[in-house]
């Protein structure tokens, strides 16, 4: 985000990166492990970064969207508005990214209540709303201290995303009016066999009817 926000000489600003880095550092021996890791990830990242060079960058962006009255908070990593007007969103992953088939069914929504934020929602800062014809991507950008980074494109056409957005809005409003509703309970121990059996079972603290 610091690099992104202002792009400098490497070799300086992982001089400066790794004053930021000091005071997260608990020990010497998590800089042994971690300061090596970070320089990887931010080699890799480097690589992919070349692509955004002449892109507006939008990072950390606060958002909120209200549905049925309720709202939906959140942060969309980054967004990069291209020369040519067309708009990428992107989050950022260190873990296992979902696959484009749960992404387009809808069982994994992240990227989609991004982009449906970003038109509709109340943005802070600078950033202003987008018109749904202008998002052109959006991708998870997998960073990695071992191999290198990876910018993986979910959707980039623009009529697929339309469609996504608009029922990723239909189906949380689907589902905020059923959790609404007063008739429909909130059933936490379906099954009370498996509900016992499980390791973190007391944290949803039900009491066990027989």
């Amino acid at each position: 985000e610091e690099f992104i926000k202002n792009p400098q000489d490497i070799g300086e600003f992982v001089k400066y990166s790794r004053k930021i880095f000091a005071e997260y550092f608990t020990s010497s021996q998590a800089e042994l492990i971690w300061w090596p890791k970070f320089k990887n990830i931010f080699e890799g990242f480097l690589d992919c970064e070349s692509g955004f060079k002449n892109a507006q960058n939008y990072t950390e962006i606060p958002a909120e969207l209200i549905i049925n009255e309720i709202s939906i908070k959140g942060k969309i990593d980054r967004v990069a508005h291209s020369e040519n007007g067309d708009i990428s969103i992107i989050d950022y992953k260190t873990g296992q990214t979902a696959s484009n088939k749960d992404v387009l069914s809808g069982a994994e929504p992240q990227l989609t209540i991004a982009a449906l934020m970003l038109i509709e929602g109340a943005i802070e800062g600078k950033m202003r709303n987008a018109d749904i014809s202008e998002i052109s991507s959006m991708a998870y950008w997998k960073i990695s201290s071992s191999n290198k980074s990876e910018i993986k494109e979910v959707c980039k056409k623009n009529d697929e995303i339309q469609l996504l957005i608009s029922a990723a809005k239909s189906g949380l409003a689907e589902l905020f009016d059923h959790f609404s509703d007063d008739d429909n309970g909130y059933i936490c121990a379906p099954d009370l066999k498996k509900y016992r059996e499980n390791e973190y079972s007391h944290l949803a603290r039900v009491k066990e009817w027989e």
